[in-house]
């Protein structure tokens, strides 16, 4: 039984006088006599009339005041209280208050605030004289309306009148007339007001008329128009009640196209304008007749009694003859409710057993009383019981039957045995969103669900809040669940003693999907290429997380970025899972197969690819459950330094893919400007990402591989001595420390027990350390280049503060001498001073980067890319590779005024005999050096070994004549510059009359010039000139040059002057050469035994003396040059010194094989790769020089005794064989100290 809501007119009086389209039924009521009553108002002679207004005025008002006075019979209306009028006073203007008063009971009408719904009805245009639909859809809402908040049982009183036919007035149909009428009316009498106000400001302009007469005359015309707007609106309002109630009772009489009696169309039975020409027929029959009782009326014949009696009969009448058409007043009184109240029908077309009883299986089978369709067991397709009393579903098997043993009749069941789907099925709404209004969900111990209500799911890392708009089996909860208002339900969380201090709600309850709609979607796997089937969550371990299990609810692309993928359901589809967890039984994932998904994250990809982000952004979940902020800043090696914005996570740092997470979730980061403040990245903390959604991860970084397997570390920080052990972050290899040879820190991770060892202090996994503990050369090396080639294609070349290299280019060093030189790589040349510094640098491409020099920008190199910090390596005869460029100070020059330290470019062959060209090596490999100053630390000359190397110096033919200098080679086609100890240049060739082609004689001045020689001291001196192609030692212990301009040192020498006549040397300066390039210094030879035997002194000036030239011929003066021919002695002494010099250069060999035989490259410093040099070599070297002076002394002591044996003994043979005797002497000698 259906029962009407009881709800009062007076309860509902504003709430019924209008809805705001309402104004628009004033169009088609009362627009049509508009244009009337202006004309009427705009053609009135108001002289002519204005006494007939006056006469009339008083019995006008008397009626308005009688019409407004008496209130309407409302002893039927609402809970049977009296009611207050609905009629307004005039003029009275619709409110806001009213709106909002209306529009709620119009809800409530609708059923949008109570347990009836009601979607509306359309009628067709010929069923009221109103042609707009629109129009007729209000007319329809109001009537509605009315009768639904009228009382209890009122129509059947209604139609119990209608059937007698009762001649008494019309006091049933008045309330709902007065409802529908009152807020046309309402609005019709304020343009009435409005409309008359004008008119009278017009006529009061004209005529010149004072207030109160423009009060009178307002007055007189607003009474009767409005009582003229009451008329009209009343009879087509009761018109209108009466015919929409004959259509509702005689529409349900007649049976649907399928045979049922009842309503099909979700319930409702809209009016027609008429079923045949019968209907037609009384219609208009009704019509004719209340306009024949109009016309009376209004002609005076009958009373105003009589008038309401005979028009309430018609309408009677003409109502009860629908009843009679259905059938009586029971089926009238159905047709009614049901149009009013429509039943819930089923896709079949049966009605809805409402309410029903159900035993819900997620409540432990709790029976739930249903009062609408439910979705219980079927989320999101509501079902009802079918009505046993429908006879005709009944009867012919509608819906299905149902399998729960208690869907029986009688006092054990259900009381129904049939269900079927509702007609009106849940709205589809789009994910996150809810119905306007949200519609009361109700659960299980009656609570009201709070929707939308958000939590943190464990399952998502107990940190991503979700935010639900249905209830939800999340918590690991078998039955549906809801937040609830208040303290109903329980309390805390579902599976949890406790709630969420996060969270604005303390209760929950178990839904029982009342109304459908709300229970959790059904859960559509997500296939796979393979035909498989996703598992909804699914725990796995990414690699990267070292132990830490994840929770997946889905695809995910971890350990394969962009390619997605999940376990799957069951055993037999998928590809096995190589992880050993992979199983069931504890401690393993609960799965064993897994496949790719489909759809793949393509779309996603391509996006963020083009750094556009989906809307509204996705939660990108990470290992702690937080959400990556995207997009993102930051600034990091891998960035050059400089700030970028990136869209998915990236992998800097580590091989783990990480992003910023949004607040205060996650790991707090040390990146500078990782802060919310000015200038700041805008996020704190980070986290790992786990790849869910797919396709936010960066893809993986390639790996590197060393010579031994190893995989380096990336990225990985390292302090170089080279960059004064200031922290440098590479994200590869580097030739930092062993230019050439490029090598990088081993991953602890990938490769625990691989790569040597570091020394660094630092090397560690501690706070602190570098992270990283051994090291290794890369397998692949950036091929090195040689000086001056800039290698093809170009590479950049970083630096310190993230620049780069401008290569190739030109600098002049100081320590070069001014000397202008190209490079294609860094170099180490001090920019200010005449050595060299510590670092590597290079001039830089960019402005603004790096230091500021004097001829530009410029920084320091790191080593990134390898190849760049010195040009091709010089190998060494022990396998060694030169440093280059390197400092060394001759002890040659020890004594010298001028510079002592100089920097070598390439390998130099000072202090070695015969061209033997060697370098400083790099690390420890090669020979110890023992000079003091060959060391690392402050003054020294970082480096400590030398060795000799392999490519020596092209052997030149020597000069042929007798004025080529002694071992002078011919000069190359390409000549070099050849470096002095003041940076001067050799001038190659040059002339030279050494003091050994010098004569003395007592020749005059004149004759001495005939011989081209010059006078000196009252003597004349003759000398011969010889050409020199390399430096030479003749007449001084250091390897000298004749040098271009006026560089160096001035000579003393008579001939050294700048013009090139004859007599003149064409140059008048010469300094020390210093062995740079190898190749141009001479070979210690007899000469220079010579001259050191005879006393020459370090540092003597050139140009000859008489005592010099008197003491080396044994004071005697000669006439004329020395001939060619040495004398016996000279021969004997020159004998003696080549014994000993061969000794030496044997006992040389000796060592240096051995030591080639025992010597391994090291390890360039970092690891504990140790040197396999003998400190053996110093000492020798120390035992053979002091034999050597040994020698040298004997000579002295000697020299007197071999001439007084060549003077006594007449025998040449007996000298000669005494002196080879002395001579085998000495070299057994050598040889068996050496031995």
């Amino acid at each position: 039984n259906v029962t009407m809501p009881a709800r009062s007119l007076s309860q509902k009086s504003s709430g019924l006088v209008g809805l705001a389209a309402v104004a628009l039924v004033v169009a088609l009521v009362g627009i049509s006599q508009r244009s009337a009553r202006v004309d009427e108002l705009g053609g009135v002679d108001w002289g002519a009339e204005t006494s007939k207004i006056e006469n009339a005025l008083q019995n006008i008002e008397g009626k308005l005041s009688t019409s407004f006075s008496s209130p309407p019979s409302s002893k039927l209306v609402g809970d049977g209280t009296a009611a207050k009028p609905l009629r307004t006073m005039p003029g009275h203007e619709w409110s806001a208050g009213d709106q909002m008063h209306y529009d709620s009971n119009m809800r409530y009408a609708s059923g949008e605030e109570g347990t009836r719904k009601f979607d509306g009805m359309k009628l067709p245009p010929s069923f009221m004289p109103i042609d707009d639909p629109g129009m007729q859809q209000q007319y329809a809402h109001n009537l509605v309306e009315v009768l639904r908040n009228l009382k209890s049982g009122y129509l059947e009183e209604m139609l119990k009148w209608a059937e007698k036919g009762p001649t008494a007035e019309n006091s049933y149909i008045a309330p709902i007339v007065e409802g529908i009428e009152a807020p046309l009316i309402k609005d019709l009498d304020a343009e009435a007001h409005e409309r008359v106000k004008k008119t009278v400001a017009d006529i009061g302009q004209r005529k010149n008329l004072k207030p109160h007469q423009m009060k009178e005359m307002r007055a007189r015309l607003l009474v009767p128009l409005l009582l003229r707007i009451r008329a009209r609106v009343h009879h087509q309002v009761e018109l209108y009640t009466v015919k929409m109630l004959r259509r509702v009772i005689l529409d349900g009489a007649v049976p649907n196209k399928d045979g049922n009696d009842h309503m099909s169309t979700m319930g409702i039975a809209a009016p027609d304008s008429g079923s045949g020409p019968k209907r037609a027929s009384d219609d208009m029959q009704m019509e004719y007749q209340l306009r024949d009782i109009d016309t009376l009326y209004s002609k005076g014949i009958i009373s105003e009694r009589d008038y309401q009696a005979e028009k309430a009969k018609v309408l009677s009448d003409w109502l009860g003859l629908a009843i009679k058409q259905i059938g009586g007043k029971k089926p009238a009184r159905i047709a009614l409710e049901d149009f009013l109240w429509p039943p819930v029908m089923t896709q079949d077309g049966c009605k809805c057993l409402l309410p029903f009883e159900y035993d819900v299986d997620q409540l432990k089978n709790k029976t739930i009383t249903y009062d609408e369709c439910t979705d219980i067991n079927s989320p999101g397709t509501a079902w009802c019981a079918i009505d046993p009393e429908d006879t005709h579903c009944m009867a012919n098997l509608k819906g299905f039957p149902s399998t729960d043993p208690k869907a029986v009749m009688g006092d054990d069941g259900y009381g129904w045995s049939r269900w079927d789907k509702c007609f009106k099925q849940p709205k589809t709404m789009p994910e996150g969103q809810l119905p306007s209004p949200v519609p009361k969900v109700v659960t299980d111990k009656g609570c009201t669900c709070i929707l939308p209500f958000e939590f943190y799911p464990d399952e998502l890392g107990g940190k991503q809040k979700v935010v639900m708009t249905h209830c939800t089996k999340m918590l690991g909860q078998d039955a549906d669940w809801c937040a609830v208002e208040g303290h109903c339900g329980m309390t805390g969380l579902p599976g949890k003693s406790h709630g969420d201090k996060r969270l604005s709600w303390t209760n929950w309850d178990k839904c029982v999907g009342e109304p459908a709609g709300f229970l959790e979607p059904v859960y559509n796997p997500i296939p796979t290429r393979q035909g498989c089937q996703c598992k909804r969550t699914w725990p796995y371990e990414p690699l990267y997380l070292q132990g830490t299990q994840v929770q997946y609810t889905g695809c995910t692309d971890i350990e394969s970025p962009g390619t997605a993928w999940c376990a799957v359901e069951g055993d037999d589809c998928g590809d096995d899972t190589s992880d050993p967890k992979g199983g069931y039984g504890k401690g393993n994932y609960g799965w064993t197969k897994w496949d790719v998904c489909i759809p793949q994250p393509t779309a996603v990809m391509a996006d963020v690819q083009e750094n556009v982000l989906p809307d509204p952004a996705p939660y990108v979940r990470t290992e702690h459950g937080c959400q990556c902020q995207l997009p993102w800043k930051v600034a990091l090696p891998e960035t050059n330094n400089h700030v970028e914005t990136f869209y998915t996570c990236q992998r800097f740092g580590m091989h783990a893919a990480w992003c910023p997470t949004v607040g205060n979730c996650g790991i707090k980061s040390d990146v500078p400007l990782a802060n919310n403040g000015v200038g700041g990245f805008g996020w704190t903390h980070w986290d790992k990402c786990i790849g869910e959604p797919a396709g936010y991860l960066a893809p993986p970084k390639p790996k590197i591989y060393t010579r031994d397997g190893c995989v380096c570390k990336q990225p990985w920080p390292y302090r170089p001595q080279e960059l004064g052990l200031q922290e440098f972050v590479y994200t590869g290899c580097t030739d930092m420390a062993s230019p050439n040879d490029a090598w990088c820190a081993v991953d602890p991770i990938e490769s625990p027990n691989c790569g040597t060892s570091s020394t660094d202090s630092s090397a560690g996994l501690g706070a602190g350390k570098y992270g990283w503990i051994k090291w290794d050369y890369c397998m692949d090396q950036n091929p090195s280049h040689a000086m001056g080639v800039v290698p093809y294609p170009a590479e950049s070349v970083r630096t310190l503060q993230g620049c780069t290299c401008k290569i190739p280019y030109q600098i002049t060093p100081p320590a070069l001498g001014g000397q202008d030189i190209s490079f294609s790589h860094c170099n180490r040349f001090d920019q200010d001073g005449s050595g060299l510094s510590s670092f590597y640098w290079c001039p830089v491409n960019e402005q603004e980067c790096g230091y500021a020099g004097k001829d530009g920008q410029w920084d320091k190199c790191v080593g990134v890319p390898s190849g760049y910090l010195e040009p091709t390596p010089v190998k060494t005869v022990q396998g060694c590779e030169c440093l280059l460029p390197f400092e060394y100070e001759p002890p040659v020059l020890a004594g010298q005024e001028g510079p002592k330290r100089f920097v070598y470019t390439s390998p130099t062959d000072i202090r070695t005999a015969h061209g033997g060209a060697w370098c400083a090596t790099v690390g420890q490999c090669g020979h110890t050096s023992s000079d003091a100053k060959a060391h690392f630390g402050p003054g020294g000359y970082g480096w400590t070994n030398w060795d000799v190397v392999v490519d020596q110096p092209p052997m030149r033919p020597l000069l042929s004549g007798d004025d080529a200098g002694k071992d002078q080679h011919v000069l190359p086609e390409e000549m070099q510059q050849v470096r002095t100890q003041h940076g001067c240049k050799c001038k190659l060739p040059w002339t030279y009359a050494p003091a050994y082609t010098c004569g003395v004689s007592e020749d005059d001045e004149g004759t001495c010039v005939g011989k081209g020689g010059y006078m000196m001291s009252g003597w004349c001196v003759v000398c011969r000139d010889m050409h020199y192609t390399q430096c030479t030692r003749v007449d001084q212990d250091s390897a000298w040059c004749a040098v271009e301009g006026e560089c160096g040192v001035v000579s003393t020498d008579a001939k050294a002057r700048k013009d090139e006549g004859e007599g003149s040397y064409g140059w008048t300066h010469w300094d020390n050469c210093i062995g740079s390039p190898a190749g141009y210094m001479p070979p210690l030879d007899s000469s220079d035994l010579h001259t050191i035997a005879q006393g020459a002194k370090l540092g003597q000036k050139h140009g000859v003396s008489v005592e010099s030239v008197v003491m080396m011929h044994q004071h005697k003066v000669v006439d004329g040059p020395p001939k060619a021919d040495l004398t016996k002695r000279e021969m004997k002494e020159m004998a003696l010194h080549k014994a000993i010099a061969q000794a030496v250069r044997q006992k040389g060999a000796a060592v240096a094989a051995a030591n080639s035989e025992s010597t391994k490259p090291s390890a360039r410093g970092r690891g504990d790769g140790k040197s396999h040099t003998t400190d053996k070599t110093d000492k020798t070297d120390k035992e053979i020089k002091a034999l050597a002076k040994q020698m040298r002394q004997s000579i002295k002591s000697l020299d007197s005794k071999i001439q007084k044996l060549d003077e006594s003994l007449a025998s040449p043979l007996r000298s000669t064989g005494l002196f080879t005797v002395l001579v085998a002497a000495v070299v057994a000698l050598v040889a068996v100290h050496t031995v």
